[in-house]
């Protein structure tokens, strides 16, 4: 079965990539232009230690996964997801409450998200702007378009 699936999605031009889970910290107090909008840093199980970034006590960390999603004919893109549950009121008021949501300045991704998602490290950034973001009934899906 899962050689079938494998086989279906490269017949319309797919290429399969693991999803993984990250630890996301919203906010980015490093960028003055943000006003804490965004994400400040992803971080992944066994990934080093991030550099001491000074989160002035107030930058709330979920769980989230995140995979790189290639399609034919359409550009490929990172969908990073988040449970509701997983959120407080105040940062789904403040980040996940308009259709887009807001990056305040650019993230690296953790060197093993790369990795798994054939991305050299100049393209293994999310980009600062405005990016799609879905709601459905269970959480919030942001489209991260990949550089």
């Amino acid at each position: 079965m899962e050689a079938q699936s494998k086989n279906s999605r490269e017949r319309i031009g797919e290429k399969a990539y693991p999803t993984r889970v990250v630890s996301v910290v919203f906010g980015n107090p490093r960028s003055p232009e943000c006003a804490g909008y965004g994400v400040c840093r992803l971080e992944e199980d066994g990934d080093a230690p991030p550099k001491k970034v000074d989160l002035l006590g107030c930058c709330p960390r979920t769980i989230g996964t995140i995979k790189r999603v290639d399609k034919m004919d359409e550009k490929s893109y990172l969908s990073l997801r988040f449970f509701k549950n997983d959120l407080t009121a105040e940062t789904i008021d403040k980040h996940f409450a308009r259709r887009h949501f807001r990056m305040g300045s650019a993230v690296a991704l953790p060197e093993s998200v790369s990795k798994a998602f054939d991305l050299s490290p100049s393209n293994g950034v999310l980009t600062a702007g405005l990016h799609a973001l879905v709601e459905t009934a269970h959480g919030f899906q942001i489209q991260l378009n990949i550089v």
